[in-house]
């Protein structure tokens, strides 16, 4: 456990939610993120790291900060190009699609659960991404708002129903198909894997802890 436990449960939510929403910008697609510079990604690297300091469990963090390590100065070109090579084309489709639907065969029945997750908790889906509601940076940015809404309210049924939420989510929609895109990065000879393999990887471990943490923390 890390030495900083003195602060109380909401306080750690809005940590946890700024770490959720700081992997769905770095997972999200680079033409996403219209006039900004890709050293912004360090400084989003740098302060998830921070973040983490304060939350009530150890995350290995290693891969993370190796690809911070891997980041060139402001090549937002690079971004774009490796991006789009690992996660969006491809002759026979993207090599790791991003998609929870292009991963796992017969998908289109979680899709829609996914959409009725996002009902239930009235999240509502940008426009932009109406098309793909199980693309990961939308599914980690959902978690986000329910951990953000956590944080704030003071209904214990509220609360609880949340948690919940979060975790089903995970198990349900997360946790069984990350790990086979990080499996075919890691495969892959191409040394431009580096960046988004730590970032990936990192988000598994950090996906993992919390999870085991709000599974602990879950009052039945």
């Amino acid at each position: 456990m890390n030495k900083k436990t003195n602060i109380d449960h909401s306080e750690i939510s809005q940590i946890r939610a700024i770490i959720y929403s700081a992997f769905a910008n770095l997972i999200s697609s680079p033409s996403d993120r219209t006039n900004t510079k890709f050293s912004q990604c360090s400084e989003i690297i740098k302060s998830l790291l921070k973040a983490s300091e304060f939350l009530p469990y150890k995350i290995n963090f290693e891969s993370l900060r190796h690809a911070l390590k891997t980041l060139p100065v402001n090549d937002v070109e690079w971004q774009r190009t490796i991006y789009s090579k690992f996660f969006e084309v491809g002759s026979d489709g993207p090599m790791a699609p991003l998609r929870a639907e292009l991963i796992q065969p017969n998908q289109g029945r979680s899709k829609e659960e996914v959409v009725r997750f996002f009902e239930f908790f009235d999240y509502h889906l940008k426009e932009e991404h109406q098309w793909a509601p199980d693309h990961l940076a939308v599914l980690l940015e959902f978690i986000q708002t329910l951990v953000y809404k956590e944080s704030k309210t003071k209904n214990t049924s509220e609360f609880k129903s949340l948690k919940l939420g979060q975790r089903d989510f995970i198990d349900r929609h997360i946790s069984s198909w990350l790990p086979i895109i990080i499996k075919r990065l890691f495969k892959t000879q191409d040394d431009d894997k580096l960046f988004y393999l730590g970032i990936l990887s990192s988000l598994w471990n950090f996906l993992q802890a919390d999870r085991n943490w709000q599974n602990n923390t879950i009052k039945v």
